[in-house]
This record gives structure tokens, sequence and C-alpha cells, in this order.
């Protein structure tokens, strides 16, 4: 997580559903049942910027990378994102007064001449504090922006493919899912933020698998390369976007035996 954010954000606050505070404006989780506005987060909040490799995207800011490079591919004429954004704002704020300004600096030449603000509850925030607020939103939803801005669209491809059977498992599916499972009938979910939702299935997922894999592994059956099946109540660390595609170099060069095949100078041969 970004330093500058940090101090603003309490991840206890994720656990029981509340919001996190960022100058002094309470931005509160998305609702499972909210589904409009968790269409809305992944439509404004999940586009990669950083991958693009053009000095012009990298340095400005993600409200102005929305409002014009993403506005221009979905609709040159129109305006719509701008719309979008208050109404989501105004939904994970639980007001109705956002609204978004813009300057311009005859100091600066190109895009650097506008610079756009967004103004909640008469608190006027800057492109850097829509860049924090940004992460905030992701981060009390279940991503992160490590997570988005990893994307790569070569390694995107290969993942796809490997996934390419749960790709086509959407929320509905996943919500039923998680009734069946648990025994519990779909209203009694719908308070639920997305945040818990996805704990909660991340953690069934790994009980499963703990009672199917590890009586295998006990018996002999199964056996993994590195460590053990760990116990579903170990923790569970933040893994990367490609995490299930990768393999660490050291790994790699020694399952494939390269290690052995340098000779005393170090160099592969």
């Amino acid at each position: 997580m970004n330093p500058n954010v940090k101090p603003y954000y309490d991840e206890y606050n994720d656990l029981w559903g509340l919001p996190q505070t960022y100058k002094n404006i309470k931005f509160y989780p998305i609702k499972l049942a909210d589904t409009k506005f968790y269409t809305l987060f992944h439509k404004l909040f999940t586009y990669p910027k950083n991958y693009i490799p053009d000095k012009n995207i990298l340095k400005m800011g993600y409200l102005k990378y929305l409002l014009y490079v993403i506005q221009n591919a979905i609709n040159p004429d129109g305006d719509e994102l701008s719309g979008d954004i208050i109404e989501f704002l105004n939904y994970i704020t639980k007001r109705d007064d956002t609204n978004i300004t813009w300057e311009t600096n005859d100091n600066f030449e190109g895009l650097d001449k506008i610079a756009f603000k967004i103004i909640i509850n008469g608190v006027n925030l800057d492109e850097n504090d829509f860049d924090n607020i940004r992460e905030i939103v992701l981060e009390q939803n279940g991503l992160s922006i490590e997570y988005i801005e990893g994307y790569n669209p070569g390694l995107e491809e290969k993942l796809n493919f490997v996934m390419k059977d749960s790709n086509s498992i959407n929320l509905q599916d996943e919500i039923f899912t998680f009734c069946a499972f648990m025994s519990v009938n779909i209203n009694a979910i719908k308070s639920y933020t997305i945040y818990q939702f996805r704990k909660l299935m991340e953690r069934i997922a790994i009980i499963k698998e703990y009672d199917i894999y590890k009586p295998l592994e006990v018996s002999g059956q199964i056996k993994l390369k590195n460590g053990e099946i760990k116990h579903w109540l170990s923790h569970t660390p933040k893994l990367g976007r490609y995490h299930s595609i990768m393999i660490e170099k050291e790994k790699f060069l020694g399952d494939s035996g390269l290690n052995n095949a340098s000779g005393n100078d170090g160099i592969i041969k």
C-alpha cells in the first residue's frame, strides 16, 4: 500500500464492514446486494494504467486518465464517465453532493494545463487525492493497487488460458455456491460487504482443499515438492496477480537441474 494512504487506513474496519475515512470523508464498502455499484466499481477503478508505455499517461493522475483516455476509448464525444464517477462516489460516501470541476493553468502545456478537482461535502480533492481514494476503495473491496497495476498483457493471456474453466464463474454463481455450502438463505447475506464475502469464499476453498488433500498427504499418496499442506487456520498472505503461473527463479533452476550445469564461474553452460 502507498505510504501516503496507509496512515488513513484501518484494515479492521474492513473486517466489520465499517467505512474508511480520508480527509474527514467516510468511504463505505460495497454491499453484496448492490450489484449495480459493484459493476461501477470495476468499470471505474480497475483499469490498469502504468503498463502503457506513454510518458504522458504514466505521469497523469488516475482521474485524468479516466476522463480523457478511457472516456475517449469508450465514446470520444461523450462524458458518461464523469456521471458514473459522481454516482459511484455518492453511493460510497452516502451523500448526494459530489461534483467534478476543473481549472486551467497556461503555464503548462497539453493535458498538464487542466487540473481536475472533486468536491464532496465542501472538501476539495485534487487528482492526487483521487489516487489515494482509489487505493482505499480497492483495498476495502478486496482488491489492491498492486494487483491492478501489475497487469501484463502477455501474462494475462497465459493466466486466462490456465484459468479458462473458472473464468466463466460470475458473482451470481459464487453467491449460490456460498449459500448452498453454508446452508443459508440468500437474503441472509445481502448485507455482507464484497470484502467479507470474498474472504469467506477464500476460507471455504482453503478448508475444502485441506479436507481433501491433507489425508492424502498424511497417507503418503501425494507429496508437495516444497513444504506441506498448511492447516486451514494458517494465515493466507496476499498473492500477486500471476502467482498461480509464476515460478521463482531458484526453484526453476533447481527443478530443471540447471543449477548443476553451471561451471565454477557460475555461468550456466
